[in-house]
């Protein structure tokens, strides 16, 4: 085969099986231009590198040390031997890819998540570039890789994959909850259980290291690891996992290809969210159950699953047509309301965000509402105050950092509450925005706010929903800037 003459690649319908599963290889082909809007992630990548590169060199004497230190101990205990290979050591990307001359197909599913008989590959492929120490440093974290690490990896993945036909492939990969992110924090987390926690000695973690670590980049992690407030931000992060109220069942299979499963069998455009919810997160492997703590919280999936299965009855019921996919994802709307992040519970990763205009049918609220976790019946008023607050938070989505984004969003969620008014949330609002938004931004969310209390009628002025805000950033400018800059390495810091 050849690729001359080939026509321009198209987008493979959803779900549909492709004609053939590789396409030829045309030379240079992923030398070609980026998307648009991976220009967008030049600046910020560089600009994180350049922060996170400085206190690493601040770091070069320690890191210096380690290894001098541990390549005398192991001089002296074991020779001039400075690697000791063991076992299993990654696997062989060559058996990810297709074969010489092709390129592989991979089927793009609604929300940009490979599936079909690439997906494997593909992520396996992208998990064998990011373990390659001659292309990543594993001690910076997803937004602190230099861009033209993740223009290669861009690359790269499109030499031997049909990324281009993804419209949000970048994205897909380099996103605020993307590919790469999760796939390098995996890699971290197996380098400490395999490098760093089973030893006590430097020496040993240098000497009995993963080949596929640079000693330098080991050094660095282990004056990470080992400083108190990364320890305590480990257990605290611990914690808040053991909380959760809920697991999915799922193991490394994808959401999406649990979908691609069901409608491949079932033809339907779509897997209704009952069902989606029933197969991640109440079907269970045995001895799930055997922990006390696990029986409550499938207790906790079986409540919620009932409530999914009498909400979307009841809207198919009223319906007089079939539902549409949005119609299924304000079936959890419903039942659990606004999520972090405008996402759709339930729906895995890539789900569409929360749309502004969304107006929920007037259905009953299901009798068999889970207790435990915040999902309370969305009344009249819940409905207006959450409505209010997701349009404000797509007023900041890009104006600030992801992390604060998140912050004030959980805040503007704990005052949604059947008696919630106007005047509340407005007041949370402004509150939660001060110090932290720019004034030009904080401006157009006060002009909003006085709009809708005018279409609405209810709540306090503009004037005295602002007056606080217009104060504070206009009394002692210095200090304001001050706090903002503060707010703004914060939430570096935790992204």
């Amino acid at each position: 085969m050849s690729g001359e003459g080939e026509e321009e690649p198209t987008h493979i319908p959803l779900y549909a099986d492709p004609p053939v599963i590789l396409r030829a290889y045309i030379p240079g082909i992923e030398r070609g231009p980026l998307p648009a809007c991976a220009e967008g992630y030049r600046l910020k990548q560089n600009e994180k590198y350049m922060l996170a590169k400085k206190r690493l060199d601040e770091w070069a004497p320690q890191i210096d040390e380690i290894l001098s230190d541990a390549k005398n101990e192991i001089r002296q205990r074991f020779g001039e031997k400075l690697y000791q290979k063991k076992g299993r050591q990654g696997s062989d990307f060559k058996k990810k890819l297709p074969p010489d001359g092709f390129r592989a197909i991979v089927r793009w599913g609604h929300n940009g998540i490979p599936t079909g008989q690439w997906a494997n590959n593909f992520s396996s492929y992208l998990g064998c570039l990011i373990q390659r120490g001659d292309n990543v440093n594993p001690y910076y974290e997803a937004w602190e890789q230099p861009f033209h690490v993740l223009e290669s990896i861009y690359r790269d993945c499109w030499r031997y994959f049909n990324i281009e036909d993804n419209p949000v492939g970048w994205e897909f990969l380099f996103g605020y909850q993307g590919k790469f992110k999760h796939s390098l924090r995996e890699w971290r987390h197996e380098i400490k259980k395999k490098c760093f926690d089973c030893f006590t000695h430097n020496w040993e973690r240098i000497y009995k290291r993963d080949k596929r670590v640079e000693p330098e980049h080991l050094a660095a992690l282990i004056i990470l690891w080992g400083q108190e407030e990364h320890q305590e931000k480990c257990r605290r992060n611990k914690l808040n996992r053991w909380k959760k109220d809920y697991d999915h069942h799922t193991g490394t299979t994808s959401f999406a290809q649990i979908e691609d499963q069901f409608c491949r069998t079932t033809n339907a455009p779509f897997i209704p969210l009952p069902e989606l919810h029933r197969r991640t997160m109440v079907q269970f492997k045995k001895g799930y159950d055997d922990d006390e703590n696990r029986k409550q919280k499938l207790e906790l999936a079986k409540k919620m699953q009932e409530a999914l299965e009498n909400t979307y009855s009841e809207v198919v019921a009223q319906s007089q047509e079939p539902l549409t996919r949005e119609q299924n994802y304000n079936v959890s709307h419903l039942v659990c309301g606004l999520p972090k992040k405008g996402r759709t519970r339930w729906m895995g990763v890539g789900a569409q965000r929360v749309s502004t205009q969304f107006q929920p049918p007037s259905i009953s609220t299901p009798s068999t509402m889970p207790s435990g976790p915040s999902y309370m019946p969305q009344e009249d008023c819940t409905q207006q105050a959450m409505q209010l607050v997701s349009s404000v938070m797509s007023m900041l989505d890009g104006q600030i950092p992801e992390e604060m984004w998140e912050d004030i969003q959980e805040e503007l969620m704990r005052v949604i509450q059947p008696t919630a008014t106007f005047a509340m949330v407005s007041r949370q609002i402004m509150k939660s925005c001060r110090w932290r938004v720019p004034t030009r931004v904080q401006s157009q969310i006060l002009n909003f706010l006085a709009t809708q209390k005018a279409v609405t009628g209810s709540g306090e002025s503009s004037r005295q929903i602002g007056d606080d805000t217009i104060e504070s950033t206009s009394r002692k400018d210095g200090s304001a800037s001050g706090n903002a800059d503060d707010d703004m390495d914060t939430a570096d810091d935790l992204s």
